[in-house]
């Protein structure tokens, strides 16, 4: 969200770092889910990977499980789901349930892209943070840029930068960088954009 319109909610972030800190999973992130992928087996749990989901199935206005694109179905007691919410409603969730949650994604304001690189680079960058954010000289023309109704890509953008000081992530005398920086989302209307026509889409 535009950190100007939703300033509680984001500034539970630097709430959190400030007061407990940031952790890191050695390893990186991947190494949770394998963990989470392992305890999981370890209970019996089965997982698929791979499986397209077409449809969720819904009985007495609750989801009952889901509907594979191969035609199996699979009853559930809970159906979660972590696929973008306007795809969820508009695409998997049967119209006269998602009917409610349809009128509310669209009243809401459509979440940034972001354009990222992961580096691998030879030496080591003396003094360089785990973290470090490099601040524009005008935040406000950013975020006008990534949520204005005439979206562009931001000139002068807020630059995040990952290099964790883990030995697990890269060779000895290298580093890896995960960089990031923000961006209007894809598509067309207002505070969109269509990076075909900027010539920055990728085939």
């Amino acid at each position: 969200s535009d950190p100007r319109r939703a300033p509680a909610a984001l500034s539970v972030v630097p709430y959190v770092e400030a007061t407990f800190g940031a952790w890191h999973v050695r390893g990186g992130l991947a190494r949770l889910g394998e963990a989470v992928h392992a305890r999981a087996l370890e209970r019996g749990v089965g997982v698929r990977t791979g499986t397209d989901v077409a449809h969720v199935l819904v009985e007495g206005g609750r989801a009952a499980g889901v509907q594979l694109a191969t035609g199996e179905r699979l009853a559930a007691d809970v159906v979660v789901s972590d696929a973008d919410a306007s795809h969820l409603y508009a695409d998997l969730v049967p119209d006269g349930v998602a009917s409610v949650a349809r009128r509310r994604l669209r009243r809401a304001t459509p979440s940034l892209s972001g354009f990222v690189l992961l580096l691998a680079l030879r030496g080591e960058t003396p003094g360089l943070a785990h973290h470090s954010v490099l601040f524009p000289a005008d935040y406000d023309a950013e975020f006008d840029a990534v949520f204005g109704r005439a979206a562009r890509p931001v000139e002068d953008p807020t630059v995040y930068v990952c290099s964790p000081h883990d030995p697990t992530m890269h060779p000895a005398g290298h580093e890896a960088w995960f960089v990031l920086v923000n961006a209007p989302r894809h598509g067309s209307g207002p505070g969109a954009l269509d990076w075909t026509r900027q010539g920055l889409a990728t085939a």
